[in-house]
């Protein structure tokens, strides 16, 4: 039993490791990547076009397989920070804490989760907000039923 345990720090520490190689901003930047680039639905624009259930669906896929990691604590003061944003430079400002909550993250799926909403916030404009706000509660509830607790 001690010998898996070993096994499990090992792994967690190269997860970390593999995780500080990369920038904050790539982590999230392979994320959006992986779900969201090559798609034909904007993340900030989804509203715009007809594609609002593949959009979901996309966003579901991202919460079910990188949202693990997060409690829902952590994900609600976000969310609730979030919601509370009066204006663009508010919202801005919650992408340190996000790079915080990031670096006491141990599993790299919480890390890629963290960067790629920095990454919205960072393109997200005065007319988009309400679109991150919705987005941002799309990735809450999925995450309630994916998520760690």
């Amino acid at each position: 039993m001690s010998h898996s345990r070993s096994q499990q720090r090992r792994h967690s520490s190269s997860s970390r490791q593999s995780s500080k190689s990369q920038s904050f901003s790539e982590l999230g930047e392979k994320v959006y990547k992986k779900y969201f680039k090559d798609r034909d639905v904007s993340i900030l624009e989804y509203q715009e076009g007809n594609n609002v259930d593949i959009f979901i669906q996309q966003v579901e896929k991202f919460v079910e397989e990188k949202g693990k990691q997060l409690s829902t604590t952590q994900l609600r003061n976000i969310y609730d920070r979030v919601l509370n944003a009066k204006d663009i430079i508010s919202l801005k400002m919650i992408r340190p804490q996000l790079a915080y909550l990031a670096g006491r993250e141990r599993g790299v799926e919480g890390k890629e989760l963290l960067s790629f909403i920095d990454i919205l916030i960072k393109e997200t404009t005065t007319e988009s907000m309400e679109n991150f706000k919705q987005f941002m509660q799309m990735v809450v509830a999925y995450h309630k039923y994916y998520g760690k607790n």
